[in-house]
């Protein structure tokens, strides 16, 4: 019978999380993601269906305004009075 060997080192390819949050700052999907975890809060945090907050925090933020500076800029002071 064979023993295992004892400490392997095991490599991954995934990125660091601090890496990935600094190259993800900002962006359009941060403020979408920011600004549907606040409307779901401000729905109670109910159990099940986060498409709607998801959804309407895009319409907000991207959909209805069609210019993502101007808007990331409006979701970003949103957040903050939330």
């Amino acid at each position: 019978m064979k023993t295992p060997k004892k400490n392997r080192k095991v490599t991954t390819m995934s990125p660091n999380a601090d890496e990935v949050t600094r190259q993800t700052e900002g962006s359009p999907h941060e403020a979408i993601a920011l600004r549907a975890y606040r409307l779901w809060e401000s729905r109670g945090c109910p159990i099940g269906s986060p498409q709607e907050d998801w959804f309407r925090a895009e319409r907000e933020i991207i959909g209805q305004e069609g210019r993502p500076a101007k808007a990331l800029a409006r979701a970003a002071s949103m957040s903050m009075n939330s």
